[in-house]
C-alpha cells in the first residue's frame, strides 16, 4: 500500500509531504495506481521548483518521497505553494477514494 503523510503547521499550511511504499495493484510498468500517485506529485515538486522557484528539500528513492518546504516563505509564495499542494493533495484523495486497498493519504495537524 502506498501511504500519503501530510503534515500542516499551525497555520494550517502544508509544510511536508512524505509517500512511501508500493501500491501492489499491478506488476511494475503496469501499476496505474502508483503511475497516477507518481504523476500528481512529481507534478507537485515541479510547480513548487520550476514555477515558483522554491529550494525545497526533496528526498527521492525507489518507493520513497519526502518533501520539506523551507520555514520562511513570505506570505504570498506561502499562499502559492498551498494553492500548488492543496490540489495535489485533492488528486491523493480522489486516487484513493476509488482504490481504497492501495492508497492510504493522512493529514497531520499542527506539526512541523
Amino acid at each position: 500500500m502506498i501511504r500519503v503523510e501530510v503534515t500542516r503547521d499551525k497555520r494550517k499550511c502544508i509544510k511536508k509531504v512524505m509517500v512511501k511504499g508500493h501500491s501492489g495493484y499491478d506488476d511494475i510498468g503496469k501499476d496505474i495506481v502508483c503511475a497516477a500517485v507518481s504523476g500528481i506529485v512529481q507534478t507537485a515538486v515541479l510547480g513548487l521548483t520550476e514555477l515558483l522557484n522554491i529550494s525545497i528539500s526533496l528526498e527521492m528513492d525507489e518507493g520513497f518521497m519526502c518533501l520539506i518546504l523551507p520555514a520562511n516563505l513570505e506570505k504570498d509564495l506561502c499562499q502559492k505553494t498551498g494553492i500548488i499542494l492543496e490540489t495535489m493533495v485533492l488528486g491523493l484523495k480522489e486516487i484513493e477514494k476509488v482504490y481504497t486497498e492501495y492508497i492510504r493519504v493522512v493529514v497531520k495537524e499542527g506539526g512541523v
